[in-house]
């Protein structure tokens, strides 16, 4: 049993705006009668009579009572809680959620009225036993609940990797390790929907994708979207989105969203240009493209994903109701992917796994669009063969160096981004090893001699730190030492296109090599 030290029991019945002070403990709100509404730092919460409304004492609140409906009455009990915590968060409960908590708060209410009658000490220690006993409750009650959420979140990611595979109510209860009864209500107070139904919104989404994207039978789509009936399918799909799979083929253009700016300009390689994505205002291969003249919508982008970019950006994925969203790991670090799955097909394209090729054949193969990709390549490449050819006159066999100062800090590049152009498709000299560089290794200017080469191309952030460091740099009598540096062979760009990662900025290379080496 948790050991409980009641701090205090406030009654009131009078209409009024009760100020709550944070405090280190909890608090417990009894409603007797009437309604009354919770303002706190997250949220506006409403809560009626016969609910208890179970809090965290360091978040100070607010609570209005509502009299326009008649008396209203509630008790506020405060309390401590030693060597337990209590991570459920504030919950609203009643006789059907936790009809157990709702009987022990009745009696916790009822000994309370008696107190007041009655100043016994027995009846303190009656309190301290009955909110112990709730306590109790409610850890239990956080621990069952995390572990069923878990067996039904086990099943959401189920659903999405092995939807076009024969699966019901059974099977998902088993994986969850619960009843069928008890993981379908459960299910449903988690996603607002029962998961048969939410099994076949999905199958529908994916069939959406697929028959905008590849060339197939209205019966292959519907196989390879786990439905075995055609004519189930087709009844389906019509009453979901009003419209069958045939017209919807015909009909209408193929829905994108990307996450990522990159993956963007892959898109746009292969001529799609996505209904929403992140706009980048500073590479202008992105925005002088056509996608400023299209009606796309743009999502919110910063440099670290902060809480309310995600948020506000999930919110307009929601209304943009796309019929695939792309992305790459490091997106999925900061949004919910169930929630992104529940808005659309989401499609988590490996990022350092692949090379730029296999990540625009990826999304030409998933959009419909592998011919397209395969043009593009073939006209990049007879685009590289050129550059290749003026750059080797100018460079010949001497080594190249690319520096980038990324928000402050130099780094040198490998074989991806910034060295993708130069060092493999144009074949120059690196002038250090690449085998142990990844995407870019962090220098110390006690490394520049190892790390320079006979040329060197250093990319600068526009910002202030970045541009101090630059200053600070090219000051020093390390750089000025520099082979590269005495014979006037350094290359100050900034750092669009050139340390980007997408067949588009690499177009927008090979051009702008081409003019810099001439």
């Amino acid at each position: 049993m948790p050991q409980i030290e009641l701090i205090s029991i406030q009654y009131r019945n009078k209409e009024e705006v009760f100020q709550m002070e944070a405090f280190d403990g909890y608090r417990l709100i009894i409603l007797e009668k009437g309604n009354a509404r919770l303002h706190t730092a997250s949220a506006i919460v409403l809560f009626y009579a016969a609910q208890s409304f179970f809090m965290d004492g360091n978040d100070p609140a607010v609570l209005m009572t509502d009299m326009t409906k008649g008396e209203c009455a509630f008790y506020i009990i405060t309390f401590s809680l030693a060597g337990e915590t209590i991570s459920q968060g504030s919950c609203v409960y009643d006789q059907n959620s936790f009809p157990i908590f709702y009987t022990l708060a009745r009696q916790l209410v009822s000994i309370e009225r008696k107190r007041t009658e009655d100043s016994a000490s027995s009846l303190y220690w009656e309190q301290q036993a009955a909110l112990a006993r709730m306590m109790q409750q409610l850890l239990m009650n956080t621990d069952e609940k995390k572990e069923s959420n878990k067996g039904v979140s086990e099943t959401l990611r189920y659903i999405h990797a092995h939807y076009a595979l024969p699966m019901n109510r059974e099977l998902l209860a088993k994986i969850a390790n619960m009843s069928v009864s008890r993981y379908a209500h459960q299910f449903k107070e988690i996603y607002g929907i029962a998961p048969v139904d939410y099994l076949n919104e999905t199958r529908l989404k994916h069939a959406k994708l697929l028959l905008k994207s590849q060339r197939a039978t209205i019966q292959s789509v519907a196989e390879k979207s786990g439905f075995s009936d055609v004519f189930y399918f087709s009844r389906k799909f019509k009453k979901q989105y009003g419209i069958s799979p045939s017209v919807y083929m015909r009909s209408h253009h193929l829905k994108v969203a990307s996450l990522n700016y990159q993956l963007t300009g892959d898109l746009q390689a292969v001529g799609i240009q996505p209904n929403a994505t992140i706009l980048d205002v500073y590479r202008l291969w992105y925005t002088d493209s056509e996608l400023r003249q299209q009606h796309s919508l743009f999502l919110h982008r910063d440099n670290r994903l902060s809480p309310e970019t995600v948020e506000h950006n999930t919110k307009r994925l929601a209304e943009v109701k796309p019929d695939v969203l792309f992305c790459t790991p490091y997106e999925v670090k900061f949004y919910d992917l169930e929630e992104l799955m529940r808005i659309a097909p989401t499609v988590v394209i490996p990022w350092t796994d692949m090379c730029w090729r296999e990540h625009l054949r990826c999304l030409a193969d998933y959009t419909g669009r592998a011919e397209a990709a395969e043009e593009w390549l073939r006209r990049y490449d007879d685009a590289v063969y050129d550059a290749m050819n003026q750059t080797h006159k100018f460079i010949g066999k001497h080594s190249l160096s690319i520096f980038h100062i990324i928000r402050g800090e130099l780094v040198v590049y490998g074989n991806r981004n910034g060295g993708a152009v130069f060092f493999n498709e144009l074949g120059i000299e690196p002038a250090y090893s690449l085998d142990r560089i990844a995407v870019y290794q962090p220098v110390d200017e006690s490394e520049l001699e190892y790390y320079a080469g006979d040329y060197i191309v250093l990319c600068v952030d526009n910002n202030k730190e970045s541009m101090l460091r630059y200053a600070q740099l090219i000051g020093g009598d390390t750089w000025k030492s520099l082979k590269a540096s005495c014979n006037h062979r350094v290359y100050v760009l900034c750092d669009e296109p050139w340390v980007d990662y997408c067949a588009l900025a690499h177009d927008s290379v090979l051009n702008k090599v081409q003019e810099l080496f001439r």
